[in-house]
């Protein structure tokens, strides 16, 4: 890594804008930054810091604590940071979250952070990161290191790492874990750790699943009875009758007890259950045999029993039948004689029916004669040939009033003239009110469009004018834009003119170092032409007793000319992009002149302001002709109003003189139609009253002949039911009807009837069967005797069953608590084992068990890194101290005990002793700390893959040094500076200034620090 640029404004102490130019401070390899205390000496190195982290050491970590309480408020604070990182130039530049004026209103407003990192393609820059995240991630990945590593690698603290040779080993632990990144093998403690509690609980698992197991089964086992009898044990004497057990005695009923040899319990436990489930097997057959034989008796028992009973009920049954004879014979009778009265009831049916019409037409008939009313009421008594004589009157007057229906017509038509008349008037009036009210609204809406014909007429002169200055207006607006972008243009190209310029400038130095190398090489080169005999180019001797020799570093003439060849290439780069550059400001001036200074933003109001003005302008001018035409189309409309106002006050009054003599016609009319109606309304008010009169004595006519044939058809119906009655051998039709039954009792009568002929036939059927006959000459059936022992026999095969079902039972139990305790038994070994072999991983990294050191894997690396460490900073501690000191590490605290592995002692060669480093003097602590922390520096950059750090900043400490090992340190430091590295002190101490001819100086001021960078002379 090597910085070129820095560029800070409002940060730290920093009001305004400053640059460091880091290739300056470069070139020397050894510069100094110094000032006053507070000046902001280490402000520089958290810029640094912040360009590439986005945070500083310590904890100012914030916007508020990194922005300048001196910079003026509308000034962003911002880092900007161009750097090599691995071979890749980079342009870094920051800002943090802050506060700022609002652009509108009053108060502050919050700027989240910023951030943009370029790299330079080809002499340009190209932006490659704008997230916060990707940005970090590419300098993380550039640097091979966390910001953590950078600032003890880079920005080295020496007041930290006096620190860190003075503590314990627990207090340098923290830094060198984040420093190493050992964070994987503390992970790898974790999780061995927590596999070993994971592996102790799987064991506690199994074991427990055994105990589980075993106790499950040790309560199926209590089952068992102490005494077993063996299958075919008697009652005699010598059918062994001593109890099965196994060859071990009791089983064992204890969970602890059992857990000694779980499954050989189980084995003798499964052997007892299946001897007790023989013997019960075998009083299960003997139970099943008894009782299958009693079972037999009462069945048989109960089957006589059955058949004696039978043939008493069939003997019973017929004695009931023979005594119900008399009531049997009546229910045949009443069915014949229902079955009978059945032919009847039609009959007396329609008489029912008839006699119902005919109360219907006396009913309509009284109703038909009160309707008669006025002239007609006398008909109210009359037969029906006197009704005929009144409706054929009524018939007649209607004829003689149908002939006025001609004259109403005529008046009706009068007056629809009359009605036609009025509306006529009216709408001819309306139409002259409409017309009085047009000529009052028309000199109004001429003066408004006159207005508007002449406000148009204002626009389209002003409209050219308008419109020229819209034109500029955007003219002014598009240069402005044009000049901003040509600004920004402007800076890219400056930028390009240096890189150009600085490009040829090396080109030309690389050029002029090959020409003087291949003069520096020419001895060689001609000596390759030398032979022997033959004389020298140079010397002309032709003896050559020591040519010029070696190859290294020989430069060829054709890399001499490709070096010139660059060196033209890169000067027609510069010539054109010095060229590019005055173009662009040619044309930045041109923008310039036709846009000022103005700026974008009001150049844009001013333009749309005058666009908006010009397009009224020309939306006013569009509508001339349009007003043109309404002021003469108005003027029209009024002359045409005042017409038709005329025409319409004439037609009013026409129309008022011929609607007076309609209504005179149509009065004459309607008088002579009251005249013949005799003024009860209108002719078809005198035709209805008539229908209406003719329609009532007809209905009263119609009536009367129904009520007469209705009386006939009773008459004909009663004598028809009382024939059929007699047909049905009933002497009249009452007594049909007092036989008649309904279909529901007449078929439940019958279905009686047919029951008692069914038993009848079956007691008869059942009292002469001979198996019945059989039983019933024999002994009476003991049912209750054999039952009661089929039920004791019951008895004992259940028992028998139940016995034997709980011995099957249990035998399945102890044989699967048997193969569930094999199972958990032989899970448990593996399990053992493997917690065992995890328990002791787990120990040995964790610094425990077979540990002899007694240190974490963890702290093992870190002791090896610590190792190292030590190693490099005792090179250059050494030279530092004349030979006297090195630093060695140590598994062993101070107290002797071993800690961790991270001591650190101290060798004096002087007294060939360790020394604790906290014996040491000032500046001899200062000297260890610094050759520590430059230790430090190569292991963690080795660590981190090798990046090379060509620039590094130490910071303070040198006060406390005598001269001579002033002289020793500044040596190490010329060391650092081998290869192009860049070292920077910061101190304020004031030989150094003498020592150091480049130098940073921080100027301190009320109103902020500045920077000045330079050279003096010693």
């Amino acid at each position: 890594m090597r910085l070129h640029r820095l560029e800070v404004q409002a940060f730290g102490p920093f009001a305004g804008h400053e640059v460091v130019d880091a290739d300056a401070l470069s070139e020397a390899g050894l510069f100094l930054l110094h000032g006053p205390t507070g000046a902001g000496k280490t402000s520089v190195l958290d810029a640094v810091s912040f360009a590439l982290f986005g945070q500083v050491p310590g904890a100012r970590t914030g916007g508020e604590g990194l922005r300048s309480h001196h910079a003026d408020p509308d000034v962003a604070t911002e880092v900007a940071l161009e750097a090599t990182l691995r071979g890749r130039r980079l342009r870094i530049t920051r800002r943090p979250r802050q506060q700022r004026p609002k652009q509108r209103g009053e108060g502050m407003t919050t700027d989240n952070e910023q951030v943009t990192v370029q790299e330079r393609v080809d002499g340009t820059w190209q932006p490659v990161a704008t997230r916060i995240d990707d940005a970090v991630q590419l300098v993380g990945d550039a640097l091979g290191m966390g910001a953590d590593q950078f600032h003890q690698v880079v920005l080295l603290p020496q007041g930290a790492f006096a620190t860190f040779l003075r503590a314990s080993a627990e207090e340098r632990k923290p830094l060198l874990e984040k420093l190493f990144a050992t964070h994987r093998f503390s992970a790898v403690e974790r999780w061995l750790d927590d596999r070993r509690k994971a592996a102790h609980k799987e064991l506690t698992a199994a074991e427990q699943d055994l105990r589980d197991a075993v106790g499950e089964g040790l309560g199926h086992l209590r089952r068992l009875p102490a005494e077993v009898e063996p299958e075919g044990r008697g009652d005699g004497e010598g059918d062994g009758d001593a109890p099965v057990d196994d060859e071990d005695g009791a089983p064992a009923t204890d969970v602890a007890e059992a857990l000694a040899d779980p499954v050989g319990t189980f084995d003798r436990a499964v052997t007892r259950a299946q001897a007790l489930e023989a013997t019960c097997a075998s009083r299960l057959g003997q139970a099943r045999t008894e009782h299958q034989a009693a079972a037999g008796a009462a069945e048989a028992a109960r089957a006589l029993a059955d058949r004696q009973r039978r043939h008493r009920e069939a003997t019973e049954a017929l004695a009931r039948l023979d005594g119900a004879a008399d009531q049997v014979a009546e229910r045949r009778r009443r069915l014949e004689a229902a079955q009978r009265a059945a032919v009847v009831l039609p009959a007396t049916a329609r008489v029912a029916r008839a006699e119902r019409d005919q109360q219907r037409a006396d009913e309509d008939e009284a109703t038909a004669r009160r309707a008669l009313t006025g002239d007609d009421a006398d008909a109210a008594t009359a037969d029906g040939a006197a009704l005929a004589d009144r409706i054929e009157a009524v018939v007649a007057e209607r004829t003689r009033a149908e002939t006025l229906l001609p004259l109403e017509a005529e008046a009706q038509r009068q007056a629809e003239a009359v009605a036609a008349l009025a509306a006529e008037l009216e709408r001819r009036r309306r139409d002259h009110q409409r017309a009085e009210a047009e000529l009052a609204e028309l000199p109004a809406k001429i003066e408004a469009a006159t207005a508007r014909r002449e406000a148009a007429s204002a626009a389209a002169e002003r409209l050219p004018g308008s419109t020229r200055a819209a034109d500029d207006a955007d003219a002014r607006r598009t240069a402005a834009r044009r000049r901003d972008e040509l600004d920004e243009r402007l800076d890219g190209a400056r930028t390009a003119r240096q890189a150009a310029v600085d490009a040829h400038q090396r080109a030309v130095d690389h050029h002029q170092a090959l020409q003087q190398q291949r003069l520096d090489g020419m001895a060689a080169e001609l000596a390759d032409g030398l032979a022997d005999g033959e004389p020298c180019p140079v010397c002309g001797s032709e003896a050559h007793p020591a040519p010029a020799s070696g190859d290294e570093g020989r430069v060829t003439a054709d890399q001499v000319t490709r070096a010139a060849e660059a060196v033209t290439a890169a000067e027609a780069a510069r010539r054109g992009a010095e060229e590019a550059e005055q173009a662009l400001v040619a044309d930045r001036a041109a923008a310039h002149a036709t846009a000022g200074d103005d700026p974008v933003d009001e150049l844009a109001r001013l333009a749309d302001a005058a666009r908006r003005t010009a397009a009224a302008d020309a939306e006013l001018a569009a509508g001339l002709t349009g007003a043109q035409e309404a002021v003469t189309e108005l003027e029209g409309r009024r002359t045409a109003a005042d017409d038709a106002e005329k025409a319409a006050g004439r037609d009013v009054v026409a129309l008022a003189e011929r609607h007076q003599g309609a209504e005179r016609d149509h009065a004459a009319a309607v008088a002579l139609v009251q005249e013949a109606t005799g003024g009860t309304g209108t002719v078809a008010d005198l035709l209805r009253r008539i229908d209406h009169r003719r329609d009532r004595l007809r209905a009263a006519a119609e009536a009367v002949d129904a009520a007469d044939t209705a009386r006939r058809a009773v008459e004909d119906a009663r004598a028809d039911a009382e024939a059929t009655a007699r047909d049905q051998g009933f002497d009249d039709v009452a007594a049909a009807v007092d036989a008649a039954l309904d279909d529901e009792d007449r078929q439940a009568l019958a279905e009686r009837l047919r029951a008692d002929d069914e038993a009848r036939a079956a007691a008869t059927g059942a009292r002469e069967d001979p198996d019945l006959q059989a039983a019933a000459a024999a002994e009476p059936a003991d049912v209750e005797g054999t039952a009661a022992a089929a039920a004791r026999a019951q008895s004992e095969l259940e028992a028998a069953t139940g016995e034997h079902r709980r011995a099957v039972e249990l035998v399945e139990l102890l044989e699967g608590s048997r193969r569930a305790v094999a199972t958990a038994d032989a899970a448990v070994a593996p399990v053992r084992a493997e917690h065992a072999r995890i328990a002791a991983l787990a120990d040995l990294a964790g610094g425990r068990g077979d540990n002899a050191l007694r240190m974490t894997l963890s702290s093992y690396v870190l002791a090896a890194r610590l190792e190292q460490v030590a190693a490099a900073a005792s090179v250059r501690l050494r030279h530092m101290s004349g030979g006297r000191y090195t630093i060695e590490h140590t598994d062993e605290e101070r107290d002797g005990r071993r800690k961790g592995g991270l001591g650190l002692r101290v060798l004096d060669a002087w007294s060939n002793t360790p020394r604790d480093p906290s014996s040491l003097s000032g500046g001899e602590t200062f000297f260890a700390s610094l050759a520590l922390a430059l230790g430090m520096a190569d292991v963690v950059t080795a660590e981190s893959g090798g990046t090379r750090i060509d620039t590094l900043f130490i910071d303070e400490g040198f006060g406390t040094l005598d001269e001579d090992t002033l002289n020793d340190v500044m040596d190490v430091l010329d060391e650092l500076r081998e290869g192009g590295r860049a070292v920077g002190i910061v101190s304020h101490v004031g030989d150094l200034r003498t020592r150091i001819t480049t130098q940073l100086e921080v100027r301190k001021t009320p109103s902020g620090s500045h920077l000045h960078q330079g050279t003096v002379v010693a």
